[in-house]
């Protein structure tokens, strides 16, 4: 299971992560909640002081891809497993996620 950063996006997250003053071990969280179309929101927030990374809780998995640190708790990593965070600078972070039978379809398809 993995959730994957692509360099713009990396680099975006740790300059807004630096920009606020938040300490190294800060991370983007991700996860879905019941909601919109298809049932799911996805949710994205910035966490000032997360769980340590070598300690996380029994419901957090951590990733780190290209340097910036992702946080989803592990309900929410069953749909989103495969997912890449994207950049764009029209539309700020975005998420990408591959196809799978257990991730909701987006809304309008």
């Amino acid at each position: 299971m993995a959730i994957t950063v692509s360099d713009d996006a990396a680099e975006r997250i740790k300059g807004i992560l630096e920009e606020k003053g938040l300490p190294a071990t800060a991370g983007l969280r991700i996860g879905i909640k019941g909601g919109g179309c298809s049932g799911f929101e996805y949710v994205v927030d910035l966490v000032p002081q997360p769980r340590k990374f070598d300690m996380p809780s029994r419901h957090d998995q951590v990733f780190v891809s290209n340097g910036a640190r992702i946080l989803i708790d592990r309900k929410s990593l069953l749909f989103l497993d495969g997912t890449e965070i994207g950049w764009n600078r029209f539309r700020s972070i975005s998420m990408v996620a591959t196809a799978s039978s257990t991730q909701p379809e987006p809304a309008g398809r």
